[in-house]
């Protein structure tokens, strides 16, 4: 069994609701894995397609005895805000250099925390500087569907005014052996 409770990624972000049985082949087609990492749980979404499903490990679907399965996913689609937030650095020109990353992908580290917290480091670094020649905008907003909001909202003004930017996501460090 999964559930959203014990994991937030088991159930397709987006999904429509239902409440049927189906044998295990008729669920399987709904059913995300990724097959070359048997226990990890994707993250899939499907905000442009009408469709349901769920998101377990290779193991766990694998695992799955025959039989008939209670599918029920209770969702909901309203009408609702996005939200993003911004902070300006001003500097000496209006000209502006722009730095967005993500906050939209729930318990993924790598993707999701990982940019927020140098954006925020970096915001620290620059809001010392005594005398800053640009302006910097700091933007957390969620991927793809953020962009697009943030940019109908302030595009005509970053058409005039933002000389350079940085999408800051999926940061890791990285080790590699150099030879000399």
């Amino acid at each position: 069994m999964i559930n959203v409770s014990q994991c937030n990624l088991h159930v397709l972000n987006y999904s429509e609701p239902i409440d049927q049985w189906l044998s295990l082949e008729e669920l399987k087609q709904h059913v995300y894995t990724i097959p070359h990492l048997p226990t990890a749980i994707p993250y899939v979404t499907s905000y442009y397609k009408e469709r349901w499903g769920f998101c377990m490990s290779h193991e766990q679907l694998s695992s799955l005895p025959e039989g008939n399965y209670h599918v029920y996913i209770d969702s909901e689609k309203i009408d609702g805000s996005l939200h993003y937030g911004q902070a300006i650095l001003p500097g000496r020109t209006s000209k502006e250099i722009l730095i967005s990353t993500y906050v939209c992908h729930p318990s993924m580290a790598n993707n999701e925390l990982s940019g927020p917290v140098v954006a925020t480091f970096l915001y620290s670094r620059i809001k010392n500087w005594p005398d800053r020649e640009f302006t910097y905008r700091f933007v957390f907003h969620p991927e793809t569907i953020g962009s697009i909001a943030f940019l109908h909202a302030y595009g005509e003004h970053l058409k005039k005014a933002c000389v350079f930017g940085l999408c800051i996501d999926l940061l890791r460090r990285q080790r590699q052996a150099f030879e000399l």
